[in-house]
């Protein structure tokens, strides 16, 4: 019998299926404005209307993956914070999510691992975390022919790249853009192994650094009792270098100023020592970069 998470995944398909006509009309309509400008106020009700439909289709999801919060207030779903929203279509559609981006890493050359909050979530509670938004894979000494392969792969799938770093690779679905697959890139050297990312484009670069064993060796896992993926070896030292005290739940949790194993790199590459930067706390879902 198709269960309760079954269905909600089938009637997102098929909204999602009504919406990807949206944005592929939506596209040709930005690429007509681009060459007359005549045409962007006749065109400016249907661009609305693909907004519109994305954004109902994401609550309306929200509505039949919970319906008995629903019936006890009907005009919920009208109000709902975005971030939860993504938080819901995150635990309705991850796992597909997940099973699509390990398939195309393995396809790629590539073992895909859990990492960060994605790691988190399956060792401490056996799935997503409750307010977590997107999926965090990792990699080791990934190359740039590897990656290449990945991104085709991934294509070939619908995934479009969203941001690329130097240690990491986003990707995201072109039709609902609020789950993200983020794979980040770990380099073993100099007797550790780390992860250079990036706030923004310009902007100070920091790294997540781990001992080299701890990346050492992977081990094949099965997330959620579904998907089967890979982790590491030694898991549960990955999540105390940069969480701590990771079985206990944290109201709030911050990338940056909270993790253990977080420094500051200058633009040679030179190490600033530890973040002492000031940034808004988000609640425990942000256990993730």
């Amino acid at each position: 019998m198709e269960s309760e998470r079954d269905k909600a995944v089938s009637w997102a398909d098929h909204v999602y299926g009504l919406a990807r006509g949206w944005r592929g009309l939506y596209e040709r309509m930005r690429a007509a404005r681009r060459r007359s400008g005549a045409l962007r106020v006749l065109l400016a009700v249907p661009a609305g209307a693909h907004r519109v439909c994305t954004g109902l289709a994401s609550r309306a999801l929200f509505a039949v993956s919970h319906p008995l919060i629903c019936c006890g207030n009907p005009w919920l779903w009208l109000r709902f914070p975005g971030r939860r929203v993504k938080s819901v279509l995150l635990g309705v559609t991850g796992l597909r999510s997940l099973a699509e981006a390990v398939a195309a890493g393995e396809e790629a050359g590539l073992r895909p691992f859990l990492a960060f909050g994605t790691l988190l979530g399956h060792c401490r509670e056996g799935g997503f975390i409750a307010y977590d938004r997107d999926i965090d894979l990792g990699l080791v000494d990934a190359d740039g022919a590897a990656l290449g392969r990945l991104k085709v792969a991934m294509k070939a799938r619908g995934w479009a790249l969203k941001r690329r770093q130097e240690h990491l690779v986003s990707f995201v679905k072109p039709v609902y853009r609020s789950v993200t697959v983020d794979l980040f890139v770990f380099c073993v050297c100099e007797g550790e192994a780390h992860c250079t990312l990036a706030e923004r484009a310009g902007g100070p670069r920091f790294q997540y650094v781990y001992p080299p064993e701890v990346l050492g060796k992977l081990q094949p896992a099965v997330f959620a009792g579904k998907v089967a993926t890979w982790i590491p070896e030694r898991a549960a030292e990955f999540l105390s270098a940069t969480y701590g005290d990771w079985p206990t739940p944290r109201a709030c949790w911050h990338y940056l100023r909270d993790a253990r194993n977080v420094r500051l790199i200058g633009a040679d590459g030179a190490s600033d020592g530890p973040t002492r930067q000031r940034r808004r706390e988000r609640p425990a879902s942000a256990e993730t970069p």
